[in-house]
């Protein structure tokens, strides 16, 4: 039973769940779990919920719940648990601003990684070692690293296109856009990278993923000057988070 509500609750990241439904979960499998001991289940279960309070935009809670996880997935000794928690262990600190400490997180997740692509993913549905690329492209840009950041785009397609899934390659695609706008450039290149991020969004089929795919392409397009299509791609990334209750974290990059 605590197993079928952590998948809930994995699924529900890329699917709509009303909030009051995913803390009921998350707190009957938290004390399920506590009862039995079972930190590597508590930490994945944890990381679960901490995504969905990603999405939801709660940001404070989402670093809360991320450290915790984890700080249990640490304590359980379990190798593959404790890659898999440390995406959002990162990822969390990167939202909440905390960058240097996001950079070292990452770092740290290659090493318990071990550089095994499939370590931990089937426990979270991506690839912790892939994702240490993918994602630090965001703190990278804000810390004005380019360059770095250039190079764990690359990296993260290149890993993700050999070994998904396809809502890593979406993820991977759409930090190529993130780059094109954070360099400044138009032209068809960053149009063609929101397109592909879009083709890859309807493959992944997420709610998540297609929210965010609407972002990239509003970037694109603002990039080149487009701007009805930019604001009505922003738009209805907009309708479609707070529909479906995902990428909750986009509504600030819109807005």
């Amino acid at each position: 039973r605590v197993e079928a509500l952590r998948t809930l609750l994995v699924l529900a990241f890329r699917l709509e769940i009303p909030e009051d439904e995913a803390a009921a979960m998350f707190a009957a499998g938290q004390r399920a779990l506590q009862r039995l001991g079972d930190d590597a289940a508590l930490a994945l279960l944890t990381v679960a919920y901490a995504a969905l309070r990603q999405n939801a935009g709660a940001v404070d809670e989402y670093v809360a719940l991320a450290l915790e996880a984890n700080r249990i997935a640490r304590r359980s000794g379990d190798r593959a648990v404790y890659a898999a928690v440390g995406v959002d262990h990162f990822y969390a600190l990167a939202v909440k601003g905390r960058l240097a400490e996001s950079l070292s997180v990452a770092e740290d997740v290659r090493e318990r990684s071990g550089g095994d692509a499939h370590l931990g993913m089937a426990l979270v549905g991506y690839s912790p070692y892939i994702m240490s690329y993918v994602l630090l492209v965001v703190p990278l840009i804000e810390m004005g690293r380019l360059r770095e950041a250039e190079a764990c785009a690359r990296r993260g397609l290149e890993l993700a296109q050999a070994h998904g899934p396809e809502e890593s390659r979406c993820w991977a695609l759409g930090m190529h856009v993130f780059l094109a706008h954070a360099k400044g450039e138009s032209g068809p290149s960053a149009a063609n990278w929101a397109r592909l991020v879009a083709e890859a969004a309807e493959r992944a089929g997420s709610d998540q993923s297609r929210t965010g795919s609407h972002v990239w392409l509003s970037i694109a397009a603002a990039l080149n000057g487009h701007w009805e299509v930019a604001s009505a791609e922003a738009e209805e990334g907009l309708r479609m988070g707070r529909t479906t209750r995902t990428a909750g974290d986009f509504a600030a990059v819109i807005l």
